[in-house]
């Protein structure tokens, strides 16, 4: 267990990053908003000021975008709840959004947890495109898998799924729902 909220914060930034590292070049950073508050975010190693990670599907690009706010509960061991979360798969040739998953309070308290499947390029009027669909929580693990799994997105190492699993882990054993 972490000893203080510095080391909890440094262990949260090092494993968003790991996650990400299984299919793009990636370095996270955190910045504080409150004395308890922290927003993690990644950042394309080859353009640091772009929050656009490149990820590979054979010739094509695809990018993932990854934030997370997060509050450091003192007396609970330092464990970490997550307040917000937007991850959200790109087709940047494109500039359409694939798919977003986000995690926060809307203001009428419904579909804290949802999806929005995305049609940028307005190529179908499909009634669900742009809606709030209700989810569970989604652990970045799970957007990673997905990527990988379902769209085919080059992993960046043979041991993703160890690393995966390993991280998730780590996350179920310190989350707070």
């Amino acid at each position: 267990m972490p000893n203080s909220r510095e080391q909890s914060l440094i262990d949260l930034q090092t494993q968003f990053g790991t996650i990400l590292n299984c299919v793009t070049h990636a370095w996270t950073s955190s910045y504080s908003v409150s004395a308890d508050e922290y927003v993690l975010v990644s950042h394309n190693r080859s353009d640091p000021k772009s929050s656009m990670l490149k990820m590979k599907k054979g010739r094509e690009s695809y990018a993932i975008q990854a934030h997370q706010r997060i509050k450091i509960l003192d007396g609970h061991d330092f464990k970490v709840t997550t307040l917000k979360y937007f991850y959200i798969i790109w087709q940047p040739a494109k500039n359409e959004r694939v798919i977003d998953w986000h995690y926060h309070r809307r203001k009428n308290d419904s579909f804290e947890s949802h999806l929005h499947v995305r049609d940028d390029m307005h190529l179908t009027n499909h009634y669900l495109v742009d809606k709030h669909l209700p989810t569970g929580r989604v652990a970045l693990e799970d957007v990673i898998r997905f990527a990988i799994e379902e769209i085919g997105i080059q992993p960046r190492d043979d041991n993703w799924k160890a690393l995966l699993n390993q991280t998730e882990a780590a996350f179920k054993h310190k989350r707070t729902w």
